[in-house]
């Protein structure tokens, strides 16, 4: 499998959060940063209702709803999924009630013959032809059930770069939907995300792995 030219991994987590806390000066003081990291930081905006700052290799953004961990270098892949974990250890109590494990790629391809080739594979052109003249793919998302028999879903969107030309998009979606699993005796908190980013996260970036892998055969 070729290597993307542009990847970026995240992981998004939805349940109530506190974003004003939420920043280098917090991370530093919980020795979650390593050498260096809070020196090549950068706040844009910290407010109680929402905080987004960059540091080193990471992008964080937080609403009230939303905790979101970027990275455009996959070999920081592993420190994403360590930070995500370490941060929820100590913010335990925090109700987690959704998990995203998010991979989006773009592949350069040789030319726009193998682009169409890929996209007509995954969508035939036949039944269009008699109401089109030209007609192609210019996005699909394909879900599927979860296969670890957890609650959520699995999305794939295949289209076209819009960052290479000629290239392929393809991002992997895996969601966990956190707050039907737990008996509602038990109150909602960061143990379940943190259980799953620690032992899922290889079969999640396996399964990313194999379906960019079979849609890239298809060129």
């Amino acid at each position: 499998m070729p290597d993307p030219e542009i990847s970026t991994d995240s992981i998004v987590l939805l349940g109530s959060f506190n974003p004003a806390i939420v920043h280098p000066d917090w991370l530093r003081h919980r020795g979650l940063l390593r050498e260096g990291e809070y020196e090549d930081s950068e706040v844009e905006v910290i407010v109680p209702e929402f905080s987004r700052f960059r540091i080193a290799w990471l992008r964080v953004q937080v609403t009230p709803t939303h905790f979101q961990l970027v990275t455009l270098e996959p070999d920081r892949r592993l420190l994403l999924r360590d930070l995500a974990v370490n941060v929820f250890e100590i913010l335990n109590e925090t109700p987690i009630k959704g998990l995203g494990l998010n991979r989006d790629q773009h592949f350069a391809v040789p030319d726009d013959k193998t682009l169409n080739a890929i996209g007509h594979a995954l969508v035939p052109v036949k039944p269009w032809t008699s109401v089109m003249s030209e007609p192609g793919m210019l996005s699909l998302t394909v879900r599927d059930v979860r296969p670890d028999g957890r609650t959520g879903h699995i999305n794939v969107r295949v289209e076209p770069s819009l960052s290479l030309t000629p290239g392929l998009f393809v991002g992997v979606n895996d969601h966990y939907q956190l707050d039907d699993d737990r008996p509602e005796a038990v109150p909602l908190d960061a143990t379940d995300a943190t259980v799953i980013l620690s032992t899922e996260w290889d079969a999640s970036t396996s399964r990313a792995d194999g379906y960019v892998e079979s849609i890239l055969r298809l060129g």
